[in-house]
């Protein structure tokens, strides 16, 4: 029965990934062709005009479309908006409070904010510094190889997550989230040492290569330790999280570039 349950187990936790690889794979697919189509289209039109026409009307789209296949949470239905705002906000509050890998998560999310927020603020600054202004044209392309490395983590995350119950003996999956969150740390400390733009290309395609891999991870996590019923709420929660680490690193990026220089930061 102990052989049955382990198996089980490891049989929902391979479904979790490769479930939150694909998911992992179509947003990074779409974040690259923005990419490559956003760097084309300044080199284009400086005015972003039909860029920023194009992601509204793609928005409004994808919005309408969830309206509809998507129906409200039967758990709110015949409540007013301001009760049913209140009992899920409350709900959230409780999930994140959660021992085991529910806390892990949100606080690791906080740091991730703060770490993909500063990479997405001051990256391109920084790689302008050491190439030029005139390779403005390249940004596109470079965003666009970081979601491309993004995916192959993605995908390696998908299939070899077992391995991790392996080689992480006690901790598993846990285990890895954890040396991918801190390498990610490093990466990020490393790049403001970089001396050249091919340095600082490869460590930020690499960044991406761990974040890729790490979303993975943590998705599977988080869905394993919570009910299928509370899986929206607990995205809510890691959502909120993520956001507080980018309004933290929002504050404090400016004044530290003042302090301390652009790479820094």
């Amino acid at each position: 029965m102990a052989l049955y349950r382990m198996s089980w187990a490891g049989a929902r936790l391979a479904a979790l990934d490769g479930l939150n690889g694909r998911l992992a794979l179509l947003e990074t697919a779409g974040t690259a062709t923005g990419g490559l189509l956003g760097g084309m289209i300044a080199a284009l039109d400086g005015t972003y005009v039909l860029l920023i026409v194009s992601v509204v009307f793609l928005s409004l789209t994808s919005l309408a479309g969830a309206v509809i296949v998507f129906p409200r949470d039967v758990r709110w239905v015949g409540a007013g908006m301001r009760e049913g705002l209140r009992a899920e906000l409350a709900a959230i509050a409780a999930m994140a409070k959660r021992p085991g890998d529910v806390r892990l998560v949100v606080a690791l999310s906080v740091s991730a904010g703060v770490a993909m927020v500063t990479l997405e603020t001051y990256w391109q600054l920084d790689l302008l510094a050491l190439m030029g202004d005139s390779w403005e044209w390249v940004l596109g392309i470079v965003s666009c190889l970081g979601m491309v490395m993004a995916s192959v983590g993605s995908a390696c995350a998908m299939r070899c997550g077992g391995l991790a119950e392996e080689f992480f003996r006690g901790q598993g999956r846990r285990g890895l989230y954890i040396v991918l969150h801190a390498s990610i740390l490093v990466v990020l400390g490393a790049l403001a040492l970089a001396t050249s733009a091919a340095m600082f290309v490869g460590l930020y395609t690499l960044m991406y290569l761990l974040l890729g891999a790490r979303s993975v991870i943590e998705q599977t996590l988080l869905h394993n330790a919570v009910s299928s019923q509370e899986r929206s709420g607990m995205a809510s929660v890691q959502s909120v999280a993520i956001r507080g680490g980018g309004v933290l690193s929002s504050a404090v990026g400016s004044p530290l570039v003042l302090l301390v220089g652009l790479s820094g930061v």
